[in-house]
C-alpha cells in the first residue's frame, strides 16, 4: 500500500506541476500578441461548459471507480488488481481535472487574457487538489451506522 501511495501522490504531484509550467510558459510569451481574440472570446464560454463538463466527470468517475467499490468491499487496494484500479481511477480524475487548466492555456494562446487563463488555471488546479490520493480514501467509508453496529473502525 506504501508504494501505491508513493506513485499516486508523485502522478498527482506531476500533473498539479503542469499546471504551473503552463503559467511559466505563459509568463515567458507574454511579450507576444494575441493571435485571434475575437476567437477566443467565442470560444470562452464553450470551453468553460466543456471544462465544467471535465470537473464533473473528474468526480463521478472517482465515485463509479473507486468510491463506490471500496464502500460495497468489491475493490481492495491491497492487492495487485485492486491497486491498478485505485491508480486508474485517481489518474482518470486527475487529467479531466487538468484539462479544465489546459483549456485556459489554449484560450490564452488566442487572446493573451490573464483574466480567463487563471481562471480556468485555478479551476484546474483547485480540482486536482480536491482529488488529492489521500489515505482516507484509500479504504471504505466508515458510516455512524456501521460503527454502532460494531462494524468498522475510525482512523
Amino acid at each position: 500500500m506504501a508504494q501505491l501511495r508513493f506513485q499516486l501522490w508523485l502522478i498527482w504531484g506531476v500533473l498539479l506541476s503542469s499546471l504551473v509550467i503552463y503559467a511559466g510558459v505563459a509568463a515567458v510569451l507574454v511579450s507576444g500578441e494575441a493571435t485571434d481574440p475575437e476567437t477566443a472570446s467565442r470560444l470562452t464560454p464553450i470551453f468553460a461548459l466543456v471544462a465544467l463538463g471535465a470537473a464533473v466527470t473528474s468526480f463521478v468517475l472517482r465515485n463509479v471507480m473507486l468510491t463506490r467499490p471500496l464502500a460495497r468491499g468489491a475493490l481492495d487496494p491491497e492487492t495487485p488488481a485492486g491497486a491498478q484500479r485505485v491508480q486508474t481511477a485517481f489518474v482518470l480524475a486527475w487529467v479531466f481535472s487538468e484539462t479544465v487548466g489546459l483549456f485556459g492555456f489554449v484560450l490564452w494562446f488566442l487572446g493573451r487574457d490573464w483574466n480567463v487563463f487563471l481562471a480556468f488555471l485555478s479551476a484546474g488546479a483547485v480540482l486536482i487538489a480536491l482529488h488529492a490520493p489521500l489515505a482516507s480514501r484509500l479504504r471504505a467509508p466508515t458510516t455512524f451506522q456501521d460503527l454502532a453496529a460494531g462494524r468498522g473502525k475510525i482512523g
